[in-house]
């Protein structure tokens, strides 16, 4: 039984997991103890009348009184929607302010609990309420800001002081750098949160604040103006010393990389980056700076439309790297070689372009010098086919086409089938580690 009931859904009534709790609501009083995770989800009807309402009011009166009785609970995650009353129909309003108000209940009785986790998910209204924030601020560790309508929660984000990590997606309503400074010397000011996911908020151009809280930072800014994405980039290698892992993405635009080529990245401050994942384009010299200056390197995933050799060669000097994929046609000559260098490494993945340099002395080179590496994987990566799409290169070419050691080592390249396309293959296992047995074992 604590196995069934340690971790509980009550989203809209069809999805509440285990179902017995909304159905036999006195089931909660005979399981509370065992419960350990709560997800509660509370509103946001497409299309409201006095059914739906009556309906969500119930879903949310029984939400509150199952959480009163969890007393166990140690992370709680909370989806609530509010409702502006004034924005729909007098005949609906009163129905409206009772939901409004049992949500504020359940934000009260949480805001008391015993707490090592609180997951807060507002939806618009929700984050406009003031009073609604200020209830639950003092205990959020996560906050999860999505397709948010207003602004106004950034002037209440100083105060969450106990939270590790946020995410804001679609939420930038006031497109003004003051927005962004706020939102920036908030985080900068909260200790303890280390993890940052953001795809609206760039890093104001003059900024000269140090970030020594954040560990983790995501920035998915592919709609961005590219003057604001480099500052942002900038800003990141200069003033956060304490990251470990860090996600770039930018535009794949070719005006984006014009810009981007003109800028140079010679210093970081992030010298103890264990993974890095980029994406569209980098700044020129950065993966040769962070190759030279930042040898704790573990993972490195790359779908990079400006890569090099040059890149690969400072990478290489990484010797703790252990995971690396390369996910683009990156126009390169002789630098998967310098990867031999890598003797942790055991995940390899290449763009099956990569295959002309494939030849039999790199493979047993890679055999021969990294012990860890059992499997090369090889596939059409950023390709999205379906069965109606003409067949891809795998279908279409010899083995000894698409790799030079193609002809020689044709028994240790393994096809594997799509899941999604019948008769067709995803990609191509290098089997270095039957490579190692049969031909390095003398």
């Amino acid at each position: 039984m604590p196995l069934l009931w340690e971790e509980v859904h009550l989203w809209e009534s069809p999805r509440v997991r285990p179902y017995t709790l909304t159905k036999y609501p006195g089931t909660a009083g005979h399981v509370s103890p065992y419960i350990r995770t709560m997800y509660v989800s509370v509103g946001h009807e497409d299309s409201l009348d006095k059914t739906n309402l009556y309906e969500i009011r119930k879903f949310a009166s029984r939400c509150f009184r199952i959480l009163t009785i969890a007393t166990c609970v140690k992370s709680l995650h909370l989806h609530v929607y509010m409702y502006n009353i004034n924005n729909h129909p007098l005949e609906l309003r009163w129905s409206l302010k009772a939901i409004n108000t049992v949500i504020f209940q359940i934000l009260k009785h949480a805001e008391s609990m015993a707490l090592d986790e609180l997951v807060w998910h507002p939806g618009s209204e929700t984050a406009r309420s003031s009073n609604a924030m200020r209830i639950i601020e003092r205990k959020v560790t996560t906050m999860r800001l999505y397709d948010l309508e207003c602004g106004e929660w950034v002037d209440h984000l100083h105060n969450h002081k106990r939270l590790r990590s946020i995410v804001v997606h679609n939420s930038r309503t006031d497109e003004s750098s003051e927005f962004d400074r706020k939102f920036w010397t908030a985080i900068a000011q909260l200790a303890n949160c280390t993890k940052v996911i953001n795809s609206d908020i760039p890093i104001p151009f003059d900024w000269s604040i140090q970030f020594r809280n954040i560990t983790n930072l995501d920035l998915l800014f592919n709609f961005i103006e590219s003057n604001r994405w480099i500052s942002t980039v900038i800003a990141v290698c200069k003033y956060m010393p304490m990251l470990e892992t860090l996600r770039l993405s930018s535009s794949s635009e070719f005006s984006f990389q014009q810009e981007i080529d003109m800028t140079k990245i010679l210093d970081v401050a992030c010298k103890n980056l264990k993974a890095i994942h980029f994406s569209g384009y980098s700044p020129s010299g950065l993966l040769i700076t962070i190759g030279n200056q930042c040898p704790n390197l573990t993972d490195c995933h790359f779908n990079l439309h400006n890569m090099n050799d040059d890149d690969l060669y400072a990478l290489s000097r990484c010797r703790r790297i252990r995971n690396l994929s390369l996910r683009f046609p990156i126009p390169i000559k002789n630098g998967l070689g310098c990867l031999t260098n890598l003797p942790q490494l055991a995940r390899l993945d290449f763009h099956y372009s990569l295959g002309r340099h494939m030849n039999t002395q790199l493979l047993l080179d890679f055999a021969r010098s990294c012990p860890c590496l059992d499997i090369i994987h090889v596939a059409d990566y950023n390709n999205s086919r379906n069965s109606s799409d003409p067949k891809g290169p795998f279908e279409t070419e010899d083995i000894s086409e698409l790799f030079a050691g193609g002809a020689e080592l044709r028994g240790y390249f393994e096809p594997c089938p799509s899941e999604w396309i019948m008769e067709g293959l995803d990609k191509y296992l290098i089997r270095i580690d039957n490579l190692r047995r049969d031909k390095l074992s003398s």
